[in-house]
């Protein structure tokens, strides 16, 4: 057996009468990189725990060569040990330290024994074996190690040294994924590993799970994340695993490829089934042709027919029209906050957002991002300074908290629909839930019995479906899968009011944003137009990389929904920074301009396809119709008129993707 061997063997799991696993068989090769993806509730985390030991398969078996040492980071928070984050993270190295520790014992032990003592050379021998031990383990530079990796996720000297019981979940959860990687193990499984990150502490680990020399198995709803970390997917699906080359982006188009080939064959191959069975029902009763007939029955019933799995109805949602409200929705002007006798975190900083726009915050944590959120919100009071709102702006704000002013007592429906404008149809509420992960029966579940994340979803979910113009939301997509986000960001792409948002998918950022504001350490804000790609691609022209990040190899932004423009010189001070926007307005409102002539297009063009597509659904009608094949003129006559329709909507498709 090979040193580093990890394998499935026919493992089958069974939950209820549904076959979770059927028959799985997965060899995970030493140094492959693997997106493990699928549905919710498809048996991802399962086999994970299968691989680990921390749950028997009803059937076969799991071969782990004895070298093999395996790292897990749940999406739960476990347990730490140690009074510190540094504490916690030099876990990584505890037989190391033990060995140093009674390394101590030991030479305290030794300096008062005689020489002539009998017990001498072993407490000597096994001084050797703990020097050994210290040496092999790390030891030597498990504190630099150590902090070198908590840097690198955005702890600051003194955080390391903080007590763990001051931490968030989030940061907690930052130490134990600080302890996973400073333990090297030769198989590294991680279950959501972006979800509490910020953009530099992301950029740091894409490239250090880069330099990792073991197996990588992840499972993650970040699509931009995915695309710089793996080089195979395999897909979880009906109980099966199938493996796809490439990144997630790569994933995406070969599953659509073999899709697109699949339908293809399995139209070629019911035109054949129809053929013989016309053949077999036309001569079945015809001696001259009996024999044929019965050939052509044992023909068919060798077919082995192509099935075509169903598929869960893509879900879309579109936000209700925003209100009318005037060109300059919000501003701060000489805006200042601090908390207690920290410094502050801005100082007399102007900033506006305006009528359309779609602006992201960006920055470390701990800068300020939620804080800047809650000012424009006029949740968090300023020290100083104004917070002008347009009167007739109608505002609406998410943030985590939100979630707690939920009614317990309440279904998730009941809780929704409260919310809904009067009249929505419990069709759109039901749709909107299962974007958010709520199926079936879960929209009848009590809001009290829901964790943590499900209650947030609830919560944005309620918040969309306002009539609102000015829309802020602080990490909104934290709890959602890679659909939900791409339900989110079409819907934010395509909500006509202004929008504010806190989050650290750069995905959903080049999706939706017409305007990044980074916020520095310091309350410095800088202001850069277009989305995540523009915005970093102009702090590589400033002589400020993102860490770890290259913006060359960024993932391209969706079709139809990034409008990424070019970036506009940073500003250097708030004042400036306000300066510039006002000078600006002209420039935005002509991008204003062009954005609803395009979209007016696209509307047009969509509406134009619709209508092409429904003619050609009455034709397919007409042509399952056997009386049309009696009259050649009328079947000629919609034969060229299916034909002509089919040229119009290629052109119509083309003219929509160069839009």
């Amino acid at each position: 057996m090979l040193a580093n061997v990890l394998a499935l063997e026919h493992i089958t799991v069974h939950v209820g009468e549904r076959r979770l696993l059927d028959q799985v068989d997965w060899i995970l090769g030493t140094g492959e990189r693997i997106a493990l993806v699928g549905r919710n509730g498809a048996g991802k985390t399962t086999l994970l725990r299968i691989l680990l030991d921390q749950q028997a398969p009803d059937d076969g078996r799991v071969v782990r060569a004895h070298h093999v040492r395996l790292g897990y980071l749940p999406q739960e928070e476990l347990p730490l040990a140690g009074e510190t984050p540094l504490d916690g993270a030099l876990q990584a190295f505890e037989a190391a330290l033990d060995a140093a520790r009674e390394q101590e014992e030991l030479s305290t032990q030794i300096a008062a024994c005689d020489a002539e003592d009998p017990e001498l050379p072993r407490l000597i021998a096994r001084l050797d074996d703990l020097q050994h031990a210290f040496d092999t383990g790390g030891g030597h530079t498990a504190h630099a190690d150590a902090e070198r990796v908590l840097d690198g996720l955005g702890f600051t000297a003194e955080q390391m040294r903080a007590p763990l019981a001051t931490l968030s979940g989030g940061w907690r959860m930052r130490v134990h994924l600080a302890r996973l990687l400073l333990s090297r193990p030769t198989h590294l499984l991680l279950d959501e590993p972006t979800n509490h990150l910020d953009l530099p502490s992301l950029a740091w680990l894409e490239e250090t799970l880069k330099a990792f020399s073991g197996t990588l198995v992840v499972i993650s709803h970040d699509r931009a994340f995915l695309d710089r970390s793996v080089t195979k997917v395999v897909e979880l699906a009906d109980g099966k695993l199938t493996p796809y080359a490439g990144n997630y982006s790569a994933y995406e188009a070969e599953k659509a490829r073999r899709k697109a080939a699949l339908l293809a064959a399995k139209e070629n191959q019911d035109k054949k089934i129809e053929q013989l069975e016309r053949f077999i029902e036309r001569f079945r009763a015809k001696n001259t042709k009996a024999t044929q007939a019965r050939s052509k029955e044992k023909q068919l019933d060798r077919i082995e027919r192509i099935e075509i799995e169903s598929e869960a109805e893509s879900i879309r949602f579109h936000f209700p029209p925003a209100p009318r409200c005037g060109q300059l929705v919000c501003a701060l002007i000489g805006a200042s906050k601090r908390f207690g006798a920290a410094p502050p975190l801005f100082a007399g900083l102007d900033l506006e957002i305006e009528r359309g726009e779609k602006v992201a915050i960006v920055g470390p944590n701990g800068a300020g991002k939620s804080t800047l959120l809650r000012m424009f919100a006029g949740t968090e009071p300023l020290d100083a300074g104004v917070r002008r709102l347009d009167a007739r702006a109608v505002p609406a704000f998410f943030a985590q908290h939100t979630a707690e002013a939920l009614d317990l007592a309440a279904t998730v429906f009941e809780e929704v629909e409260r919310a809904a404008p009067k009249g929505t149809p419990d069709l759109r509420l039901r749709m909107l839930l299962g974007a958010f992960l709520f199926g079936g029966d879960d929209i009848h579940k009590r809001i009290g019995v829901l964790s943590g994340g499900e209650k947030a979803r609830v919560a944005i979910a309620r918040t969309l479906l306002q009539p609102v113009n000015f829309l802020l939301l602080d990490e909104p997509t934290n709890h959602l899968d890679i659909k939900g986000k791409e339900m989110l960001a079409e819907a934010l792409a395509g909500y006509d009011g202004a929008l504010l948002l806190v989050t650290h998918d750069r995905h959903v950022i080049d999706a939706v944003a017409t305007r990044v504001l980074e916020v520095n350490p310091g309350g410095r804000v800088r202001s850069y137009l277009g989305g995540f790609t523009a915005y970093a691609e102009m702090r590589q022209r400033e002589g400020r990389p993102l860490a770890g990040y290259a913006p060359a190899g960024a993932a391209a932004p969706p079709q139809r929904l990034a409008r990424a423009t070019p970036a506009a010189p940073a500003a250097a001070t708030p004042s400036a920074e306000s300066a510039e926007s006002r000078r600006s307005g002209g420039s935005f409102r002509d991008r204003r301009r062009e954005e609803k002539a395009r979209a007016t297009e696209e509307k047009r063009l969509l509406e134009r396809i619709e209508q092409v597509e429904r003619e050609q659904a009455e034709l397919l009608r007409a042509f399952a119709d056997p009386a049309l094949y009696r009259d050649a003129a009328q079947l000629g006559s919609k034969q060229a008129r299916h034909a002509a329709l089919t040229a119009e909507l290629a052109q119509l498709w083309e003219r929509l993707g160069a839009g």
